[in-house]
This record gives C-alpha cells, structure tokens and sequence, in this order.
C-alpha cells in the first residue's frame, strides 16, 4: 500500500481490495503529533462527525482503530481530497468555485439541521 495523499497531519494511503471492487483510503495518524499540536478533541470530533453524517458529499467513515503509534481511519476513497487542503492549495477560489462548494457545505447543514443543528 503506497500513500496517496497527505495532510497536515495524517497520511492518507489508498487501499484497492479486489473481492469487493471498492476503493479505500485509510488516514493514518500518528498519536504523537495529535498531542504535540493538541488535536486530540478535533480527532474525536472528526470521528464523532463522520459515524454521523451520512450523505452523499460527505465521505463515509468505514472503520476506526488504533495501535499504540497511530490512529487509522477507513473511509471511502474520494478523488480530489478535503475542502480545506484544496483551498489552502489554491490560496482562494474563484466565484464560481466558492459557490459550488458553498452549495454543497449548505446542503449537507440542511439535510442535518435537526440532527446537529437544533
């Protein structure tokens, strides 16, 4: 398995298992930098957040687990990577681009305003 992708804090390695023709990717997180950058409650809320949140524009989290360097993380693999990386890339968007990907944080808000939001 090769790492497919990084985070500012996490590796991202994709995951292909040919019985199930589905795609993973899983986020590995190293214990070590979570405390050193006091990430731990951020962590849990990512976590808590994606067992959740079911919807189609919102990565689906298939699994968590640890051992004692690292934290893992099985979600679906989604081409393209997180909202935040992809903006911290491009410094900012263009209209158009912010309105997409505004449209889409509103709809994922709307569909579970009673469920996070009350």
């Amino acid at each position: 398995m090769r790492p497919s992708a990084h985070t500012s804090f996490a590796t991202n390695a994709g995951r292909y298992p040919r019985r199930y023709r589905r795609y993973y990717a899983l986020k590995i997180i190293k214990k070590t930098y979570v405390l050193l950058m006091s990430q731990l409650e951020h962590i849990k809320s990512e976590v808590k957040l994606l067992r959740l949140l079911q919807h189609p524009f919102i990565v689906t989290l298939q699994s968590n687990f640890q051992d004692e360097l690292r934290l893992y993380l099985l979600m679906e693999l989604v081409i393209g990577g997180e909202l935040y990386a992809l903006l911290r890339n491009a410094g900012k968007f263009h209209n158009d681009r912010a309105k997409y990907y505004a449209s889409e944080v509103v709809l994922v808000l709307e569909s579970r305003s009673g469920a996070i939001f009350p």
